[in-house]
């Protein structure tokens, strides 16, 4: 018979539960939590067994002017859990460069690069850096030698970078370059630090935090630190359409892929705008020329290739944005984004739960350096050419 009656099986099972024992009805859900905990703690002792992680940054110390800079003559190793073992080598100036920061050598051309941890390769070997790999093809077109100094810091995002400038001129470069990512230019800028910005204070230490974190909050930052986690979101951010479909739910963190922006985000271009300016201004009254990259973050990279994007979704909107900012500056936008949309694979160009640009991601940002170093009119590069430029 249809109809919601109660079957005999049902009133049994409904009255075996209610002739429980109050303690078994304790005991049989902590049994459940016991059990499932225990397993996640097994998966999360295997976990950290298989994807190790090691070695400890000991080069990077505060700074008072910059906030973080990386010690001279300093080398250390380190290995994050989707990265095999990465040397970091500083030279005499702290730059992740292997030449000498020291006067520069007759008939070498020497590109001083700016940024945060894009720009100095981030758990990327020195050789497969964009800086190096573009400064090795450059040499080899050129025929002389071209060095970039490599001055990308962790944490060194465009106010600190703007507090780096005068250190980049000291060098004697012949271009000065700055790469970012949505993520740097996400970061918050201090009110205090932004209108000191001309008077160049040391930075306070940030302080560190004190509030109280409910319990949900305490449960959010363990499973972030977990190695399980960490496991299961490389494998499934390898699918574009999940990992694009989970970025977009970061209201704010995603705003820049939105059109029209956020008013957050146009705060955000408008102190980048300001910041440029005036760092364009003291670059140019040296007489060099000033270069400047976007490189996309992977869901950017991954809705370059989507034939039919979301309603609103514009994956170019901040790499224009950007670029229409430099030309009101008269600074050199070199456009990588061409690059990574001929990328039928672009997830192999990022770590997937980390974020950072894979070697490969590193090699894609190197030749449209090298492409467009040679077709924007640097000074330092207009007597080198390269068959087949676009």
């Amino acid at each position: 018979m249809s109809g919601g009656a109660p079957t005999v099986e049902g009133m049994e099972s409904e009255r075996s539960l209610d002739q429980l024992p109050r303690r078994d009805r304790l005991i049989l859900p902590l049994l459940v939590v016991l059990t499932v905990g225990f397993m996640f703690l097994l998966s999360e002792v295997a976990a950290r067994l298989i994807w190790s992680e090691g070695g400890v940054d000991s080069c990077r110390i505060r700074d008072p002017i910059i906030g973080w800079r990386n010690k001279p003559n300093c080398v250390f190793e380190m290995k994050a859990p989707e990265t095999p073992w990465v040397e970091y080598r500083f030279n005499e100036c702290g730059y992740r460069s292997s030449a000498p920061c020291g006067p520069k050598p007759s008939g070498t051309v020497r590109v001083a690069l700016l940024g945060a941890s894009l720009s100095e390769g981030y758990l990327i070997p020195d050789r497969e850096t964009f800086a190096t790999r573009a400064g090795d093809e450059l040499s080899r077109i050129c025929k002389r030698p071209v060095q970039f100094q490599n001055m990308g810091t962790v944490g060194c995002y465009p106010i600190y970078v703007y507090r780096r400038i005068d250190e980049a001129l000291t060098i004697n470069p012949d271009a000065i370059m700055l790469a970012v990512a949505p993520f740097d230019v996400q970061q918050p800028i201090e009110a205090e630090l932004l209108s000191s910005r001309m008077s160049i204070q040391p930075v306070k230490p940030a302080p560190r935090r004190i509030e109280a974190l409910s319990p949900a909050e305490r449960l959010e930052e363990a499973l972030s630190e977990s190695r399980t986690m960490l496991v299961a979101k490389h494998f499934v951010y390898q699918d574009e359409q999940t990992y694009v479909r989970l970025y977009l739910l970061q209201a704010d963190r995603a705003g820049f892929l939105h059109e029209p922006f956020t008013s957050s985000w146009q705060r955000r271009f408008a102190d980048l705008d300001l910041l440029l300016g005036e760092m364009a201004d003291k670059i140019h009254a040296a007489g060099v020329p000033f270069l400047l990259t976007v490189v996309p973050e992977h869901a950017q990279a991954d809705l370059l290739h989507f034939p039919d994007l979301p309603p609103g979704i514009n994956p170019y909107a901040f790499n224009k944005r950007i670029a229409a900012i430099a030309a009101k500056h008269g600074i050199v936008f070199v456009d990588v984004f061409k690059d990574f949309a001929r990328v039928r694979d672009p997830s192999r160009l990022f770590y997937p739960a980390d974020g950072h640009l894979t070697p490969e991601g590193h090699e894609i940002v190197s030749q449209g350096i090298v492409r467009d170093f040679m077709n924007l009119h640097v000074p330092a590069f207009s007597g080198c050419y390269v068959s087949g430029n676009e």
